[in-house]
């Protein structure tokens, strides 16, 4: 039997209103909310769910939100012996900024997405278009 094991990766954080996460509860109570990129160690191709943003994007589009990078892309897929472009498959869970902001550095990677999440990422409801950027 092949064993795999599931490594989250934390990169950045965003400080937001816990009523995002909780449909419209607890308004006005703040929560630091981490970035994570998980990585699916023991299969044979190198497989990312989500890729996680850097502080720098979240800041453009969450301008007042306190933001944080804790470690760069580059470092947390060294510590499982990687690069970039030694990444095979990106598993896109869904489409906002804070879950793919890194997949373009994965250049040699075959990127899976639903398909009416991905018409809905390049139509948004106007209450969601800050969290699909068109870049």
């Amino acid at each position: 039997m092949h064993h795999y094991e599931i490594i989250p990766m934390v990169l950045s954080y965003i400080t937001i209103d816990k009523s995002g996460m909780t449909f419209f509860k607890d308004c006005g109570t703040r929560i630091k909310l981490p970035i994570v990129s998980f990585y699916i160690k023991g299969a044979r191709k190198n497989i990312l769910i989500d890729t996680g943003v850097p502080a720098a994007i979240l800041e453009k589009y969450h301008q007042g939100d306190p933001v944080g990078d804790i470690q760069s892309f580059e470092e947390v897929l060294s510590k499982q012996g990687l690069n970039p472009e030694d990444i095979d498959i990106v598993v896109q869970t869904h489409l906002h900024l804070d879950h793919c902001g890194y997949t373009q550095k994965c250049v040699n990677a075959k990127v899976l997405v639903q398909e009416e999440e991905l018409k809905f990422a390049l139509n948004p409801h106007p209450l969601w278009a800050s969290i699909y950027p068109k870049e």
